[in-house]
Parts: structure tokens; sequence; C-alpha cells
């Protein structure tokens, strides 16, 4: 399976100059751009993973309605969805992709382990640092979702807390002196990362290869097969959001490939870019179910289908643009194993 998936990496890949030319100033003002990128997206996760923590614990206090954590959990949840490419880095050590958001959950973990809980008093279960210490699975944002389905307080307060707690730690790494941005910024002799700008912008652009193969990934898990649609794998289904977190991170992807890449790219090239992410746009608006209810509808598979299809063509149609122009070859994800 692994030796697939990194056929399916390289394939597009394959023709590439292995020693095409960097521009070094357009490289460094690429990084740049992409870094600016890349903050102000973890900065509004950290943001709305904070705000989400106080309405919990405003809701478990009796002074809100749940209508408003509902709002903020769709708030918080779409923001981290656009930061899910980039499990490398602080994302990958802090082993953030999987508790912050356990998901597919194909042996409904979350549920089953929610009961943790129930061994400790109160003051700990509304402790975000005991959190740590229980499975991913509760850990994060589907939790959240389950405990707030269940008005489980002081629970989805520690939860949320600890969702607050990872948007902190991610932009703390990323972005402290000598984080994971100067690591990038400062590539070379020396980094224990990074040897040249070319491999900066591979692991820019492999971010947002990786985050196309999610988007489609968010698709399949439901479908299942004909006979037998797996509706309950549709992410985030209980807040209704499953294909709005799809058109997010593919907006997030186009957007981070337009920052990174336009300094090299001629202007036909990103028009190529923005019209090809709004065709697949318009795909996944096609379908006119939710996606937990189009899966199961005969009628609604096609159109998941089609949309499955888009974002594939998409990939491939990213790489010739992008791969072809710069000499690129995709990376490896940290999420496809050794």
């Amino acid at each position: 399976m692994k030796l697939l998936i990194l056929i399916s990496l390289l394939i597009p890949f394959n023709l590439f100059a292995q020693n095409a030319s960097i521009d070094i100033e357009l490289a460094d003002k690429s990084i740049e751009s992409s870094l600016a990128f890349i903050e102000e997206d973890i900065d509004r996760f950290r943001t709305r993973s904070e705000k989400l923590h106080e309405i919990s614990a405003l809701y478990c206090a009796g002074d809100i309605s749940a209508q408003e954590v509902r709002e903020a959990l769709i708030s918080t949840y779409r923001s981290w969805v656009r930061l899910d490419m980039y499990q490398f880095g602080p994302i990958e050590h802090l082993s953030a992709a999987l508790s912050v958001n356990f998901w597919p959950d194909k042996k409904s973990f979350v549920r089953r382990h929610i009961t943790q809980f129930d061994a400790v008093d109160d003051a700990q279960k509304s402790d975000p640092s005991y959190v740590r210490t229980l499975s991913a699975a509760v850990q994060g944002l589907p939790a959240a979702i389950y405990l707030w389905e269940m008005d489980k307080c002081p629970e989805l307060e520690a939860v949320s807390g600890n969702v607050a707690l990872y948007g902190q730690e991610i932009h703390d790494e990323w972005f402290k002196a000598d984080g994971w941005a100067d690591l990038m910024k400062n590539y070379g002799e020396g980094n224990p990362v990074y040897t040249n700008a070319k491999e900066v912008l591979v692991e820019i652009y492999s971010a947002a290869d990786f985050g196309l193969q999610r988007a489609a990934m968010r698709l399949e898990q439901p479908m299942g097969s004909f006979h037998n649609p797996l509706p309950n794998r549709a992410e985030a289904a209980d807040l209704g959001i499953s294909l709005e977190l799809v058109h997010e991170q593919i907006t997030a992807i186009t957007a981070l490939l337009e920052r990174s890449f336009n300094f090299q790219l001629a202007e036909n090239e990103l028009d190529r870019i923005r019209a090809i992410s709004i065709a697949t746009l318009e795909k996944l608006g096609a379908i006119t179910e939710p996606l937990d209810v189009a899966v199961a509808a005969p009628n609604q598979r096609i159109p998941v289908e089609n949309a499955i299809k888009s974002i594939k063509a998409t990939q491939l149609e990213f790489s010739n643009i992008i791969g072809t122009q710069l000499g690129l070859n995709a990376g490896f994800s940290p999420a496809d194993g050794d």
C-alpha cells in the first residue's frame, strides 16, 4: 500500500528536471509570502479555538445557549481544516493532527472512549491538562461535538480547552524565535531540515498536494460502495458541515499556491489555477444534499463521485502547472508513513 501511495505521488512529477534552477531572490519572496499566509491561518485557528473554550465555559455556567456553542464549533472546525495540509513540523511533532481531529473514526472510538471521563471527579473533568492523558479520540473537535450534543459539562469545557492549548502550541512552535518558520526562512548549511530553497518550496507544494488528497478523502470515506454506503463516516455530519469543510480546504489550498508561487508563475498560469479551483468547487456545489444523506441516495452518489474525480484532476493539473514550471518533485507527506 505504501508503495502505491508513493507511486501516486511521484507519477505526475517523473518528467521534471531534477536540477531545475531556482531563482533565489524569487524563492525567498515565495517563502516569505507562504509563511505570512500560514501564519494568518494558524492565528485564525488559535483565536477561534480560544473563543470556543470561552463559549464552552459560558455555556457550562448556564450563561449562553447551545446554539452559540454550535456556531463556535463550526467556526473552529473550519479554521482547523485549513491547517490540515500542514502535517509536518509542529503539527507532526505535537501529534496535533489526530488529537485535534480524530477522523476518520472508523470504529467509533470517540463515543467508545468518552467514558474515560467517568472515572474522575468534576475538577479533573474540567481540566484541559487531564484531557492530554486520555485517548487521542477524546481530545479534539469530534469529541467536543459529541459532548455538546450530549450536554456533558464540564467535559466539554475541558476538551475545548485542550483544543485551545493546541492552537497556542502550534502557533508558538511555528513562530517563536528559532521556530519552524525560521527553519524555513534560514535554509542552507547547518539547517537540520532544509539545505536549500528548493527543499522549502517542495515542502510547501507537497503540503498543498497532500491537502487535495485529504479533500478527496473527505468525500471518499462516507461513499463506501453502492450497496454499502458509510454515511456515519461523513466528517462533522452532526454539525451539517461535511461539504463546507471540503470547500474550505480547497479554497485554502488554492490561496496557498497563489500566495506561494505568484512570483514564479505567469499571470495566465495563476488564472488557470483559479479557474481549475472554481470548476472543482462548482462540482462540489452540485451535491445538493448533506454528504451523509447524499452518499446513501442513489441519485446523489453521482455528483459526489464527480466531485471526487474533479479534485483528483485538480491535483494533476496543479502538478502540471507548478511542478513543470518550477522543476519540483512532490515530497513525502508524514501522513503516508516511512
